[in-house]
């Protein structure tokens, strides 16, 4: 051990006094295990020297009494450092950060002031840290009067986006729908299927959507494992809809409660690996939500 003592509180005459106690070493000893008679040492007699020994235990600022003796027949004993912790994907952590930036909550207020227009929005775009700029887009394409969906005029405008938010416009038919089929697809063919040609980061991905009955949801990714063998069973629009239908969460089911469809697409997207988060209406604050062990009740989580 190194100490620093201060001048004023110096009490060992083999340690130089500083005027600031300025830190703390920890050092290795090497200590030599007596034998049963034909020696035993931590290693063999022409073995190398301690890696921190005192040559002159009388000088230095090292207590001579906690050090070894420099000398022959020394081998250093190996540690091994334990690993690095790896880091753990967490989708509540990416969106606590996302929530703060004035570019977010913007996204969010434009597509919320679109629902009465009848018709769906979509804005993608790409670093929310950022303001926006000719580098640092935010697509909009506007969609058409009373058409039930919204894309981009050229797909390629997704390449490398940090995400996409649309809205669903005010019918007595589309009442609190979250998420379609067609959303997760989507998706599934940025994040797993066409990964290379959108080289989408998970991590930092998301899609969002404002209903019509003052709600607003985002979707992330939160198993990429999982979600891989998803989509990979549920290959397209197609199948998707079926796992919608089999949650009974389709138009023929309409109008549905809030709760009601939040559950059911929660049904519908079990095994999915992906997480939903219902927005504050302000879109500062977002709650994990999931079914309750029975599958019959939906359930807010903390997002710490």
């Amino acid at each position: 051990v190194w100490i620093y003592q201060p001048c004023a509180e110096k009490t060992n005459s083999l340690v130089p006094c500083y005027e600031e106690v300025l830190s703390e070493y920890c050092l290795t000893y090497y200590v030599e295990v007596p034998g049963d008679g034909d020696g035993g040492t931590t290693g063999g007699e022409g073995g190398g020297t301690p890696p921190d020994c005192n040559p002159n235990p009388t000088e230095g600022n090292r207590i001579s009494s906690n050090l070894p003796a420099c000398g022959p027949g020394w081998e250093p004993v190996p540690i091994e450092d334990e690993p690095p912790p790896e880091e753990t994907h967490n989708p509540c952590d990416t969106l606590n950060k996302y929530s703060q930036t004035p570019t977010f909550r913007l996204i969010f207020q434009l597509l919320k002031d679109s629902v009465p227009t009848r018709r769906e929005n979509i804005l993608i775009y790409n670093n929310l840290f950022l303001p926006s700029s000719p580098t640092n887009p935010i697509q909009m394409t506007n969609g058409v009067e009373n058409q039930f969906s919204v894309y981009p005029p050229n797909e390629s405008i997704f390449i490398g986006c940090w995400g996409w938010n649309h809205n669903h416009f005010a019918d007595e038919d589309s009442a609190a729908l979250n998420f379609t089929p067609a959303d997760v697809n989507i998706m599934a063919d940025q994040i797993v299927r066409r990964s290379s040609y959108f080289q989408i980061d998970y991590t930092k991905f998301m899609i969002g959507m404002v209903g019509d009955s003052n709600t607003q949801y985002i979707l992330m990714v939160d198993d990429l494992d999982q979600f891989t063998s998803w989509s990979n069973t549920y290959k397209n629009e197609e199948l998707i809809s079926y796992v919608f239908s089999s949650s009974k969460l389709v138009l023929d089911e309409l109008p549905l409660s809030v709760a009601e469809t939040e559950k059911r697409f929660l049904k519908a997207m079990q095994f999915s690996g992906l997480k939903l988060f219902r927005g504050s209406n302000d879109f500062s604050t977002w709650t994990p939500l999931k079914l309750d062990s029975t599958g019959n009740n939906v359930i807010p989580t903390n997002c710490l």
